[in-house]
């Protein structure tokens, strides 16, 4: 959120259009977009003020994410229930308690109907992904859609968690990094 005003407070020192600013997050960090890109004006997010520009909002104009912990209450079940401990204390470390982890979850407030800004957004995710529900993607883009929001859903069969970083130079992760290139382009067209 102070990233993103930020940016918008030094645009025109920067050479850059306020109008096409976007965020591109993967796992833990495509959760933490959505949410900042979902709750632009939210008084915590909002805590530590920008001196020189105090009206400026963390409003975006998109988002794309990589297989995105977009429900970490379902992944934490998840990964609690299969005895990934190295999950589980990620979650201990980041998050108070479930409570928590529901009232940040972007599917549930979705499924809340909490007033949320919905950005057109790109979600890419591998089918073999081990650290995500199975359906998580899938869910998290119905949800959208039925916000009102456009969401562009691409799978990759066979692909694992950050399969573009684990093997950058492989033809899905060729294919994964153009639709991102492409969409970042229609969206600052």
């Amino acid at each position: 959120n102070f990233a993103v005003r930020w940016l918008k407070a030094n645009a025109v020192r920067l050479s850059v259009d306020p109008t096409k600013i976007g965020l591109l997050g993967t796992s833990s960090g495509g959760h933490q977009a959505m949410l900042a890109a979902m709750r632009p004006t939210d008084p915590r997010y909002a805590a530590n003020a920008l001196a020189d520009a105090p009206s400026i909002d963390a409003s975006v104009n998109f988002i794309a994410m990589c297989w995105a912990v977009l429900d970490p209450l379902a992944r934490y079940k998840m990964v609690t229930t299969n005895g990934n401990d190295r999950l589980v204390d990620a979650h201990h470390a980041f998050w108070p308690d479930e409570a928590a982890m529901d009232e940040g979850s972007p599917q549930r407030i979705l499924e809340r109907g909490e007033d949320a800004r919905l950005p057109p957004a790109l979600l890419i995710q591998g089918t073999s992904d081990d650290n995500l529900t199975p359906d998580m993607a899938d869910r998290f883009a119905a949800a959208y859609q039925a916000a009102g929001g456009f969401i562009q859903l691409e799978k990759f069969e066979g692909a694992p968690h950050a399969f573009i970083a684990k093997g950058p130079d492989a033809k899905i992760a060729k294919q994964a990094i153009q639709l991102i290139v492409d969409f970042v382009n229609e969206q600052t067209a």
